[in-house]
């Protein structure tokens, strides 16, 4: 019964514990989960990123264009003479046109560079994902190898209860067994008591009369001194 408990024990222990590994495992699962979705929304900023740079380039470029042509325009306007200043070689409309595309290529330069600044700190959260993505995979092989291994220890305690099952079952047949002969010995012991016993008694009672018949019965005679002659 001591070795029956141990194994019903070690079955009950093992049976938590994959209990435990299953959660942690499904834990692990939900937590890839997660990070497979911060990836995937990552991945699509990072996209969105690509694409207001490829924009904000193209605007950069434009305005870069732009600015080329109003300066080419003013130095037409000036016939090759000496450079005089810029504010009396253009006329004051297109002095402002001239400020206000400097001032939206200088805004696009500022935000290009924040652009840039955000996609690589987003590189650098992907790798971050990605790596916390490897761990997690990881984590659920191991889990769930240490929850396969467990599952055939836990197999083989519950072959192994199975056979000590029916090994004490077989063993209290035996027993059983073995306390109805010993039942029938004793019933057969106790009848030959009684039977020597009963002999006994009548053995006594046997050996008493018979003492009695020789102490009353006559005496014989002497033989006669003839007969002794005869002889």
């Amino acid at each position: 019964m001591n070795a029956q408990q141990a194994y019903e024990q070690q079955a009950s222990s093992l049976t938590k514990s994959m209990a435990h590994l299953e959660a942690e495992l499904r834990a692990a699962q939900a937590e890839k989960v997660d990070v497979l979705t911060d990836l995937a929304a990552v991945r699509e900023l990072c996209v969105k990123l690509d694409s207001s740079k490829e924009v904000m380039g193209r605007q950069l470029t434009s305005k870069s264009m732009e600015l080329e042509r109003v300066r080419a325009a003013s130095v037409g306007e000036g016939h090759l003479l000496p450079t005089p200043p810029t504010h009396m070689l253009c006329p004051p409309q297109v002095m402002a046109e001239l400020e206000d595309v400097r001032s939206e290529a200088e805004l696009l330069k500022q935000q290009l560079s924040s652009e840039r600044l955000a996609l690589k700190n987003l590189e650098t959260l992907l790798s971050a994902v990605r790596q916390k993505e490897f761990q997690s995979h990881v984590s659920v092989s191991e889990k769930e190898g240490e929850l396969k291994a467990l599952k055939e220890r836990l197999a083989l305690a519950d072959t192994m209860t199975a056979g000590h099952v029916r090994e004490v079952s077989q063993l209290r047949g035996k027993l059983s067994q073995l306390q109805t002969e010993m039942d029938v010995l004793k019933r057969q012991l106790t009848s030959e008591r009684f039977e020597r016993e009963r002999a006994l008694q009548e053995m006594r009672r046997q050996g008493l009369s018979f003492s009695s018949i020789r102490s009353s019965s006559p005496s014989p005679c002497p033989p006669s001194p003839e007969h002794s002659l005869d002889k």
